[in-house]
């Protein structure tokens, strides 16, 4: 009696066309968010405009971004990249809202309100319950989401090691940098996000075996 070989399970189900669409569009979200930083280095009102509209314009950008990042990792590490996948869109939900009050408040400076009136009114809107789940989904989200998706791509065989080191590298950055950082180490915690992203998207658009970091010595008998 014969035993019947079963076929080999393809490990990379996702068509090439449907790759490649996916490392299109994940690192557009955060060159989006570097452009909205650059842009608010300048002075004046239409610089705090395009950095307004780059921040606004980012915000749908950055949904495709995570839903990628959680769909990269979905074989592996199913629930984890849930997880992610929903703390990241609190995280993002947060963000939007934060980047409308910005508008808001930009429109409203220049229809000629007193800005102390607004810093006020801002300062009280954060106190209240609305404001307060602002902050728990801005922040909350960013915490819980970027962890588990850091897990969830260590986890990952078809990602190599740089993708979750640089994921890991960003997400320290990002919450070891005060906002009264210099202007060029703020952009370079940016930067960082955009480089993970773009190895992200590489790895997405031809997936290989992770190598193993140590090479075990060959066994004698």
């Amino acid at each position: 009696m014969t035993a019947v070989a079963s076929p080999q399970q393809n490990v990379y189900p996702v068509s090439s066309q449907t790759r490649n669409r996916a490392a299109i569009l994940l690192p557009i979200g955060p060159l989006i968010m570097l452009a909205g930083y650059v842009a608010m280095q300048g002075k004046g009102y239409d610089a705090q405009s395009w950095s307004v509209f780059f921040d606004l314009l980012s915000t749908p950008f950055l949904l495709i971004t995570a839903t990628i990042a959680a769909a990269a990792s979905w074989r592996a590490a199913p629930r984890t990249s849930v997880v992610a996948l929903t703390g990241l869109v609190c995280n993002i939900i947060g963000l939007a809202a934060l980047h409308g009050m910005e508008a808001f408040q930009l429109v409203m400076e220049h229809s000629g309100t007193d800005k102390a009136a607004l810093d006020s009114a801002f300062e009280a809107f954060a106190t209240l319950p609305v404001g307060l789940l602002e902050i728990v989904l801005f922040l909350g989200g960013n915490l819980v989401g970027s962890a588990a998706l850091l897990l969830a791509q260590f986890r990952t065989s078809t990602l190599p090691w740089h993708v979750p080191i640089l994921s890991l590298v960003a997400v320290a950055a990002d919450f070891t940098i005060p906002d009264s950082a210099p202007p060029l180490v703020k952009s370079a915690g940016i930067s960082l996000f955009v480089a993970w992203s773009i190895a992200l998207a590489i790895a997405i658009r031809r997936p290989t075996q992770r190598a193993p970091l140590r090479k075990r010595p060959p066994t004698t008998p």
